[in-house]
């Protein structure tokens, strides 16, 4: 895979893209014994950058899934120094999260540096699908549930048309898997509003077609690249 000079100094955690470009621009970066240029690209496979004669540790892609706990966030930081998904993955490389959860809810979250990737499953051209366990109060009547197959409008938007499946009734609530091929904010819940649904409980259970593969709340798990591509 190529990339831009400045991105992959970025991905090797050497510097910012703005610092890179800075250090590229010094002609302190060479590409196989090539002084760099800006417009230089990098083949992350072949290609030996260097910068003042020091090698940069060639980056490596990781990916990790998570069945994130309930109050946690889910991004790298949090301002408000509440728990983030970060704080149940063991790694010094930087990542990004695949999809966000809310702060209250729980299930399939995904870690990786890998653009390709994120952007796959994150792109609206691609509508990869999201699937959830969704608890809602009492019983549901058949109309409410296909006015989700259907879609339903979250206000001004139309959701598209989803699937619903397994779904069980007790006395006192009801639980279905609903898979959504799109991602707007608080999407799920807004869902039920619509549907007149109470909403009580949300839990993220696959990407496509990766699940928690048996992991407790709190669980991580390691992936290699070949492993997590054949789920998408």
């Amino acid at each position: 895979m190529k990339y831009s000079l400045n991105k992959y100094l970025s991905m090797c955690n050497v510097a910012s893209r703005r610092k890179a470009e800075e250090i590229i621009k010094s002609k302190k970066v060479e590409i196989n014994g090539e002084i760099a240029k800006l417009t230089d690209k990098v083949d992350d496979e072949k290609d030996i950058v260097t910068i003042n004669g020091k090698v940069i540790k060639p980056f490596k892609h990781e990916y990790y899934i998570l069945n994130k706990p309930k109050n946690v966030v889910s991004t790298t930081n949090d301002d408000k120094n509440r728990p983030t998904v970060l704080n149940y993955i063991k790694t010094k490389t930087k990542l990004k999260v695949v999809g966000r959860l809310d702060f209250d809810t729980t299930g399939l979250v995904l870690l990786t540096n890998d653009g390709d990737l994120i952007y796959k499953i994150t792109h609206p051209k691609t509508h990869i699908p999201k699937t959830y366990k969704v608890t809602v109060s009492g019983t549901v009547t058949a109309n409410q549930i296909n006015s989700l197959k259907q879609g339903v409008n979250i206000g001004g938007y139309k959701t598209q048309k989803a699937k619903v499946e397994n779904v069980s009734t007790t006395t006192d609530k009801t639980i279905f898997e609903l898979t959504i091929f799109e991602g707007k904010n608080h999407q799920i819940k807004r869902m039920c509003q619509s549907a007149k649904m109470h909403f009580l409980y949300l839990e993220r259970i696959a990407i496509g077609n990766l699940n928690l593969q048996g992991l407790k709340t709190g669980e991580s798990k390691k992936l290699t690249k070949e492993e997590i591509y054949k789920y998408f």
